[in-house]
């Protein structure tokens, strides 16, 4: 589909103000976490100046009069509200904060959500949990993260995924061989002799790129393609996501070169078409969804593979091009494996 010049500068610019945006969140984020070191240093000045100051009533959650009278004036410059409450849930939120990062985690206090602060507020005092949480989900946030940077940048290869050499060593993969958003012909002449015995018409006109960025038919809520990531079981790999995946959400493609044989030149391991002769070929390529693992016998599985034939020319050309997508047949569960058919 062709844009006007006018609408993709528009788009590109509310782009650019939506990355600003969330920089200066990320930001603010990572600054929230240097707050308690300011409120003690200023707890410990008022105390040198005037001794120690009357404790208050009701609890203190480890907060001395003076931190409390410091975090006050925080609280106020942030207008959040000063009643004696939001002052104490604050002081103890923003000693966790700091408490966490000397603790080493960085990611989940860079990109934390408002569902994460409400936690911290009902629970000001599992910085053990919380710290247990980084090990499980730190090395699968810095992946997403790295995914983020690549796509931002119009990289949908996936090749930063295997920047982490335990995952590399596990697949066993190439980085010359690998590449998510890969459905390119093998042979030309194979492409010439389907388009001839096949009068395809294309269900898409987007790029695979595009579709990556946002989701099927612009379902950005459905697409999940960038939360798919791996876990180690055992010696081997499992794709799952890291987020809760619902039925019919998109997560990805499955990448292979495209051919077209009359005679059988396919192995078990490769994807049959939608018609006669068609088929994908998972020797030239590789990418995550091809480590998605396959049913054994009487297994239930949870996402499927779709074949859509794409043009991305003007309306009324047949198919150039497929693509393969893997969809979500079930609800899946953070960490769950991801299980085609055979």
């Amino acid at each position: 589909m062709l844009l006007t010049v006018e609408f993709e500068e528009g788009i590109n610019y509310i782009r650019e103000q939506v990355a600003r945006s969330t920089n200066d969140e990320v930001r603010i984020n990572w600054e929230e976490t240097y707050y308690w070191p300011m409120i003690k240093a200023e707890g410990e000045n008022l105390m040198q100046k005037f001794g120690p100051l009357p404790k208050p009533r009701g609890p203190s959650n480890g907060v001395s009069q003076e931190e409390r009278r410091a975090t006050k004036e925080l609280v106020i410059a942030k207008k959040f509200g000063s009643s004696n409450d939001n002052v104490l849930k604050y002081g103890s939120f923003w000693r966790l904060l700091s408490d966490l990062r000397t603790n080493g985690v960085t990611l989940m206090l860079l990109y934390r959500t408002q569902e994460f602060k409400t936690n911290c507020f009902k629970r000001p005092n599992e910085l053990e949990t919380l710290l247990s949480w980084d090990k499980v989900y730190g090395s699968a946030l810095q992946r997403l993260r790295l995914r983020a940077i690549a796509e931002e940048a119009n990289d949908f290869s996936g090749k930063c995924d295997i920047l982490d050499e335990d995952i590399l060593k596990r697949t066993g993969a190439r980085m010359e061989e690998w590449a998510n958003d890969s459905f390119e012909w093998l042979h030309a002449s194979e492409k010439e002799e389907c388009k001839l015995d096949h009068k395809i018409e294309p269900t898409s006109r987007e790029s695979t790129a595009h579709v990556l960025l946002n989701g099927l038919n612009y379902d950005t809520e459905g697409n999940k393609s960038v939360f798919i990531d791996f876990r180690a079981v055992s010696k081997r790999i499992a794709v799952c996501p890291i987020v809760p995946v619902a039925p019919g959400d998109f997560l990805g493609t499955f990448p292979g070169a495209l051919r077209y044989t009359t005679q059988d030149q396919t192995s078990t391991s490769d994807v049959q078409g939608p018609v006669s002769g068609l088929w994908l070929d998972r020797s030239k390529v590789t990418g995550k969804l091809s480590y998605v693992k396959v049913a054994e016998a009487g297994e239930k599985t949870n996402v499927c593979l779709v074949w859509e034939g794409v043009n991305e020319a003007e309306e009324g050309t047949l198919c150039e091009s497929f693509r393969v997508l893997v969809v979500a047949t079930r609800h899946v569960m953070p960490f769950e494996q991801l299980i085609r058919p055979a």
